[in-house]
C-alpha cells in the first residue's frame, strides 16, 4: 500500500467511522423511537422515522446521479453540501433543550423534517461518495476497508452507548436527549474535518451531461440489459421495506417492559456489540468468497429476527424478565418477613431486659425504705 492510499485509507476511514459513531449517538432504531415516545407519537409516526430516513437515503440518488457522473471531482461537490448534512443534528439538539418541553408537538415535526433534511441530502451525495470511494479504495480492499472503518465506528458507538445510558439516567429528559444529539453532531463535525483532508485522484474519464428526463429514460433499458441489477434492486427493496419495523423494537421494550430511558443505551450497547463482531468476520468473508454472501447471510439474520421465531424470543425475554422481577419481589418480602421476625425477637429481649431492671429497682428501692425506718425507730 503506497503512502497516498494510507492516507486516504485513513482519511475516509476516520470520515466513515465519526458519521457511523454520530449516526450510532441518535440511533434510528433506539435513541430516535424513544425521543419520538416521549413526545408523544402515535405508532404510525414511530413508523414513519425509519420510512423518513430510508426515503432519504435512497429516492434522491435517482435524480442526482446523472449531475455526479458529469462532475470531473466529486469531493469539492461533497463537502459543499454536506454540511446541510450534519447541521440538522444540531437542530435537534437545540429542539430537545428548548422545544420540546413547552410544545412537544412541533417538537415531533421538527424531528421528522430534520431527519427527512440529513437524509435527502445524503441521498443526493451518496453516489458523489461512492465513486469516490471507487476511485481511491482498490475493489480487492474494500471489504477490509468497510470492515475495518465499522469496527471503529461500532467501538466508537460502543463507548458511546455508554454515554448514552449514563445521560438518560442522570439527567431528566428531554434535556438528556438534547446531549446526546449534542454528542452527535460533534462526531459529524469530526467527520466532516477528516472528509476534508482527502486527496481526490483526477478523474480518467467524465459522463456526458444530460438532462434528468434523458437520464431517467435510460433506466427501463438498463434493467432490460442487466438482469443481476434487476435482481439485487428488487431484493434490496424488500430488504429496507422490511427494515421499517426496527423502531418499534425499543418502542415496545420501554412500554413493555416500563424500562427507564437509560436502558436505551444498553439496547445500543447490545446492537453495537453485534455490530462489531458481524464486521471482524462477514468484512474477511466478503474479501475471499464475494460479497453477495454476505448480503443473504445478512438478510437471513434479518428475517429471523423479524419473523415468527424473533417475535417469541421476545416475548420469552419478557416473560424471563418478569419472573425474574417476580423472584426479586418474592426475595423481598421473604426478607422483609425474616427481618420483621428478628426484631421482634430482639424487642421481645429488650423488653424482658427492660422488665427484669425495673424489678431490681423496685427492690432497691423497698431496701433503702427499710433501712431508712430501721435508722429512725426508737431505741
Amino acid at each position: 500500500m503506497t503512502a497516498h492510499l494510507r492516507h486516504n485509507v485513513a482519511a475516509l476511514g476516520a470520515d466513515y467511522a465519526f458519521f457511523v459513531v454520530g449516526l450510532t449517538l441518535a440511533s434510528q432504531s433506539t435513541l430516535l423511537p424513544a425521543f419520538a415516545a416521549y413526545l408523544g407519537a402515535p405508532n404510525v409516526v414511530v413508523g414513519a422515522i425509519p420510512a423518513v430516513m430510508t426515503l432519504g437515503w435512497f429516492l434522491p440518488s435517482l435524480f442526482a446521479a446523472g449531475h455526479t457522473e458529469a462532475l470531473p471531482r466529486k469531493l469539492p461537490f461533497i463537502l459543499r453540501y454536506t454540511v446541510w448534512e450534519r447541521v440538522p443534528f444540531a437542530i435537534l439538539a437545540l429542539t430537545a433543550f428548548f422545544i420540546a418541553g413547552p410544545a412537544p408537538v412541533l417538537a415531533l415535526v421538527l424531528l421528522l423534517l430534520m431527519l427527512l433534511v440529513t437524509t435527502g441530502v445524503g441521498g443526493v451525495l451518496m453516489p458523489a461518495w461512492m465513486d469516490l470511494i471507487g476511485r481511491v479504495i482498490p475493489v480487492t480492499a474494500r471489504g477490509r476497508f468497510f470492515a475495518f472503518a465499522n469496527l471503529a465506528a461500532s467501538a466508537g458507538g460502543f463507548a458511546g452507548s455508554f454515554a448514552i445510558a449514563s445521560v438518560l439516567a442522570a439527567v431528566a429528559a428531554p434535556a438528556s436527549y438534547g446531549v446526546c444529539f449534542a454528542f452527535a453532531t460533534v462526531c459529524m463535525a469530526l467527520s466532516y474535518i477528516a472528509l476534508a483532508f482527502v486527496r481526490e485522484p483526477a478523474a480518467v474519464a467524465t459522463a456526458e451531461r444530460v438532462t434528468l428526463r434523458a437520464y431517467l429514460s435510460r433506466m427501463p433499458a438498463l434493467l432490460g440489459r442487466d438482469r443481476n441489477l434487476s435482481w439485487y434492486l428488487g431484493a434490496r427493496a424488500f430488504a429496507v421495506v422490511g427494515s421499517v419495523g426496527g423502531g418499534f423494537y425499543t418502542v415496545y421494550a420501554l412500554a413493555a417492559w416500563q424500562a427507564p430511558p437509560s436502558q436505551v443505551g444498553v439496547f445500543t450497547t447490545l446492537m453495537t456489540l453485534g455490530q462489531m463482531g458481524a464486521n471482524l468476520v462477514l468484512g474477511w468473508l466478503a474479501d475471499r468468497h464475494g460479497h453477495r454472501l454476505v448480503i443473504i447471510d445478512a438478510e437471513r439474520a434479518a428475517g429471523i429476527r423479524a419473523g415468527p421465531g424473533g417475535a417469541a424470543d421476545l416475548h420469552r425475554s419478557r416473560d424471563d424478565l418478569d419472573g425474574a422481577d417476580r423472584l426479586r419481589r418474592a426475595a423481598g418480602r421473604r426478607a422483609t418477613g425474616r427481618r420483621a421476625q428478628l426484631l421482634g425477637g430482639v424487642r421481645g429481649r429488650h423488653r424482658g431486659r427492660r422488665d427484669r431492671d425495673r424489678g431490681h429497682d423496685r427492690a432497691r428501692a423497698r431496701s433503702a425504705l427499710v433501712r431508712r425506718d430501721v435508722r429512725r425507730r426508737p431505741r
